[in-house]
């Protein structure tokens, strides 16, 4: 028997919510700005702590958060629409196989053969739209167990896998890892990197998108309710506490490690306070732009990054990948030079908007996708 709350939630139509929409190109700013200094910044001006290290380890979580939350939203709004379950099923299933299908055509045009079946960001956003969809009928309680079981799992996975047995590891620029194998071929190599293998596993980082189906589902009992005080005293708490408990879990996984990963981001006490950080800047935004409706010029400049994220991921590739030889190989510019190229990038991007917006980003992998699904 459906629920007089599903009901409620089923009839709701969704607006478009300002502050996905600039988290999102905000997430992709921040990350071209972090990868970029680890291509090129000399490595002893980059090693110590700064705020391109703290800006880019809360980028992909960001991001990804976005993508559960994603999910939520044009389900709700399809169904709305009177979509069959089967069209929506069938669209986002096509959505995500073709975004993972992308990911392998492109990545070793950028990085090489070697690279060929290294799973990467792409693949990643595209298994978790796949994952979102059939997660976001689930119940609170139920998601955000699954939640947790991904994070008990991820370290025991890589004991259990050997996450390193066949990473080569032929550029390591601080956080910025680019995998090869040892033998490309090998399927259970392929399998290690789809789980575990560092870079974009599914192993943790499902963590973030399932969280972020909680916050689309929250974000649809919110605008079904209007409670706008025990809405945002709920992310502040949780943002609190998730930082405060993976601060103490990071200093207890540096002092007992299960394996050399609990020592790197990506580890379990990471996923929490990178996570508590993310609900304090979503419902930060959120508040400003989609309960207040402030309408401030430098968030529109951010906001349509995000309008085109997967086409820009794909171009900042290319760009820095080959830019490298120009510069004679990785880590041999100033700080000051990077921001120079990063600043260039955005504007060449900038302009690359205004063209490309008066044929609705017409060839552009968001474009690609929707024909394609």
């Amino acid at each position: 028997m459906q629920k007089k709350n599903d009901i409620i939630l089923a009839k709701l139509k969704i607006p478009r919510l300002k502050s996905i929409d600039f988290l999102r190109g905000f997430a992709v700013f921040i990350m071209l700005i972090f990868h970029f200094a680890n291509l090129f910044v000399i490595r002893s001006v980059l090693e110590p702590i700064t705020i391109i290290h703290f800006l880019g380890i809360v980028g992909a979580p960001i991001f990804l958060m976005i993508v559960g939350i994603s999910v939520v939203l044009s389900t709700t709004n399809r169904r709305n629409k009177g979509e069959s379950e089967e069209e929506i099923k069938s669209h986002i299933i096509k959505r995500g196989l073709v975004i993972i299908i992308l990911h392998f055509i492109l990545s070793p045009t950028v990085f090489g053969l070697q690279s060929v079946w290294a799973w990467g960001i792409l693949s990643l956003i595209g298994i978790s739209i796949i994952i979102s969809y059939f997660l976001e009928k689930y119940s609170d309680r139920t998601i955000w167990l699954c939640a947790i079981v991904v994070i008990i799992l991820s370290p025991i996975l890589r004991v259990l896998l050997d996450y390193q047995a066949d990473s080569a590891l032929y550029f390591d620029y601080n956080y910025l890892t680019i995998i090869g194998y040892k033998s490309p071929w090998d399927i259970f190599a392929f399998i290690r990197g789809v789980l575990v293998t560092p870079g974009f596993p599914i192993f943790p980082h499902i963590f973030f998108v399932i969280v972020g189906v909680w916050v689309g589902k929250s974000i649809l009992k919110h605008a079904t309710n209007q409670e706008d005080n025990s809405f945002f005293k709920k992310f502040i708490i949780l943002g609190i506490v998730f930082i405060i408990g993976g601060l103490i879990l990071e200093i207890l996984s540096n002092l007992y490690p299960l394996t050399p990963a609990d020592k790197m981001v990506g580890n379990t006490g990471y996923n929490f306070w990178s996570q508590g950080i993310v609900f304090l800047i979503f419902i930060f935004f959120y508040w400003i732009q989609d309960i207040k409706g402030k309408e401030i010029q430098i968030f529109s400049i951010i906001t349509f990054l995000g309008e085109i994220s997967l086409t820009i991921l794909v171009l900042h590739a290319y760009f820095g990948w080959y830019l490298l030889s120009i510069f004679g190989g990785p880590n041999k510019i100033s700080l000051f030079s990077h921001y120079i190229i990063s600043f260039s990038f955005y504007c060449g991007i900038w302009v690359l908007r205004i063209l490309w917006e008066k044929s609705r980003y017409k060839y552009s992998l968001k474009w690609v996708i929707g024909n394609m699904s």
